[in-house]
């Protein structure tokens, strides 16, 4: 996630691919399931489309780009709608902490985060947890 924090993007290259190995490896593995997945894929990227276009119509700029859109679409492929649900409170949980404390330390900082670390971060946590209680 180098590439969002330093310039704010996330390439297909790195998302596109992710949507459809995830797809492939749901109808080879049992859990989360290969209808599970397509859901996450389905519901993630929808979920932060919707978010995106709300924010771009009321504030005229940009606040969800199309990287991290489809970069949930990937992992929901690979973790589900459960995942997604999860990941996308979490991420967005920690997202904010590191925003309101980076606010608070500068007070003239720049107004956006990357938001692909803290969807890979959260992840990384989904993983933990679901290895860790089974």
């Amino acid at each position: 996630m180098y590439i969002d924090i330093r310039y704010f993007l996330i390439p297909d290259f790195v998302s596109l691919p992710m949507i459809a190995l995830g797809l492939v490896f749901s109808f080879l593995l049992i859990q989360p399931g290969w209808k599970s997945c397509v859901y996450g894929v389905l519901f993630g990227f929808s979920l932060l489309l919707i978010v995106s276009l709300i924010y771009q119509r009321t504030k005229k700029e940009v606040g969800i780009g199309g990287g991290d859109i489809k970069y949930i679409a990937g992992i929901g492929a690979f973790w589900g709608l459960e995942g997604v649900f999860f990941i996308v409170f979490i991420s967005s949980c920690i997202a904010l902490i590191f925003f309101l404390i980076k606010a608070r330390i500068k007070k003239n900082s720049e107004k956006g985060l990357p938001f692909g670390p803290f969807l890979t971060f959260a992840s990384y946590i989904y993983m933990m947890s679901d290895i860790f209680l089974y």
